[in-house]
């Protein structure tokens, strides 16, 4: 969050820091907690067995979204995509 265009542009340092708490209360509330979690994993694309991280990237996409890309040891990119 502190990336945000929006939140980096403040030039008082304790307005960043407002920003990201009211972003964060308002997707909080914006959450159905009611609702319990539901694991839908169908396949593992890297495999059953644990895998070692050398390398970790972190970008934003160009639809705004957080990639985190894993690379492996053995050379196999996880990704995974995130919206605030």
């Amino acid at each position: 969050m502190e990336l945000e265009p929006q939140v980096r542009r403040q030039s008082n340092p304790v307005t960043p820091k407002s920003i990201i708490s009211f972003q964060r209360e308002t997707a909080i509330a914006k959450t159905d907690f009611s609702k319990p979690f539901e694991k839908k994993v169908t396949a593992r694309p890297a495999g059953d067995d644990p895998q070692l991280a050398k390398r970790l990237k972190v970008k934003t996409s160009k639809r705004g979204l957080h990639v985190i890309t894993f690379t492996t040891k053995e050379g196999k990119d996880i990704s995974i995509s995130l919206n605030n």
